[in-house]
């Protein structure tokens, strides 16, 4: 049998993957204060998760995540410079959450 590549997301579990992301990071609002180190760990790997998601709304096979970022810079300069600047070590957390909520916009972005 051929290989006929991913199946498509239909809108419905799209905007349900969008919600959750952007759950999450309202989740992470709150108890950013409060809960610094619950708040970044939660933020790192809903990051990790929307670099998958990223290529499963393009019907791509996920990239191993030592090829993931170099394929994300071929796919869209955007998200892949957002992701740079998520990784910096001097960033705020306040920072990550709002280059964050960037990368859901650009995720998602049709």
């Amino acid at each position: 049998m051929l290989d006929l590549g991913k199946k498509a997301i239909d809108e419905y579990q799209l905007g349900q993957l969008r919600f959750d992301a952007e759950d999450y990071l309202k989740y992470v609002e709150r108890i950013i204060t409060d809960d610094p180190v619950t708040a970044n760990f939660i933020l790192t790997n809903k990051i990790s998760a929307l670099t998958e998601v990223f290529f499963n709304i393009r019907q791509i096979w996920i990239p191993a995540p030592k090829e993931r970022l170099s394929k994300i810079q071929e796919i869209s300069p955007e998200f892949y410079n957002l992701l740079k600047k998520f990784y910096k070590e001097e960033i705020t957390l306040n920072d990550k959450l709002e280059i964050a909520q960037q990368m859901v916009s650009v995720v998602f972005k049709k």
